[in-house]
């Protein structure tokens, strides 16, 4: 059927909401991100369970998505009974990793009492480079992707090695544009994120923070300590413009002052907003090549 319209500018008679996943009355958002942190807990807790996986393998990049994992994954080891170091966090520092990021991905782990393990791709991407005659001088989408499809080579054979499942970090939002690197960080054994859209991911990190005693980290003695860390260390670097409580924003103003040592003895500064994750890596690798 064929037809001819007319463009017309149509007026909207109704509000539209331009964050329909996050309720804008408090108590109702609070309420949403629990279920939401339980309805994820649970579905991992079951797939753990019946893969007698012996290991929850995330790898964590410094970033919001993988903080989240990672708290939903201590929640799901709390609901089986089993301890937290049944979780593997793995940090794949390459050419393009600043210290920055490597110590804080450290220091929540050791907060949070997960394993930790620091695998360094660097030689790794070197060789494949070399082995696909990729230009290193070339920062082009080549030279993006490649890291991020070795970091999941690393992740699968190291769950492959301990027994485990590699738990996927990847947000709903992410998953619908594609803005993944195919054969790399979209793979996972389970993406415990999927279902999530970024706009209220910020809200579920934040809500842990928040509320130290949940069912997941009561036993957890120092549970307000590193659900706060957890805040701090991923919000204020990560999400611009976002609201806290005053408790939460004087620890973010007293954190931006310190500097914290990290479990490997590095003294590094607690992290404030800058550059995106991307332009860090790139302005690190154009630094150690002068």
């Amino acid at each position: 059927v064929e037809f001819d319209l007319e463009p017309a500018e149509t007026t909207l008679t109704r509000w539209i909401d331009p964050a329909p996943f996050v309720p804008g009355d408090p108590k109702r958002r609070a309420e949403r991100c629990e279920l939401i942190l339980k309805m994820q807990a649970d579905g991992l807790a079951k797939r753990l369970e019946h893969a007698h996986a012996k290991t929850a393998v995330i790898g964590i990049s410094g970033g919001l998505d993988s903080c989240l994992a990672l708290l939903v994954a201590v929640r799901a080891m709390k609901q089986l009974g089993r301890p937290a170091r049944d979780v593997l966090a793995v940090t794949m520092p390459c050419f393009g990793t600043t210290k920055r990021t490597r110590s804080n991905a450290e220091i929540l782990c050791d907060e949070l009492q997960v394993s930790f393990k620091e695998i360094d791709i660097a030689n790794t991407v070197h060789s494949h480079f070399a082995d696909i005659g990729q230009d290193e001088s070339v920062l082009d989408v080549t030279f993006e992707n490649g890291q991020a499809r070795v970091r999941t080579l690393e992740l699968m054979d190291t769950a492959n090695r301990t027994g485990g499942l590699v738990v996927g970090t990847g947000d709903l939002s992410e998953l619908a544009l594609g803005w993944a690197t195919y054969n790399g960080d979209h793979m996972s054994m389970y993406g415990v994120n999927a279902g999530v859209p970024k706009t209220l991911g910020r809200y579920l990190v934040q809500y842990e923070a928040e509320t130290a005693a949940t069912a997941a980290m009561a036993s957890t003695t120092t549970a307000n300590r590193i659900l706060v860390k957890s805040f701090l260390f991923f919000m204020a670097y990560c999400s611009p413009g976002l609201s806290c409580s005053s408790s939460a924003s004087q620890r973010v103003a007293q954190a931006s002052l310190g500097i914290r040592q990290s479990p490997r003895g590095e003294r590094v500064t607690l992290p404030t907003l800058g550059p995106s994750g991307r332009q860090l890596r790139l302005n690190c690798w154009a630094k150690n090549r002068q």
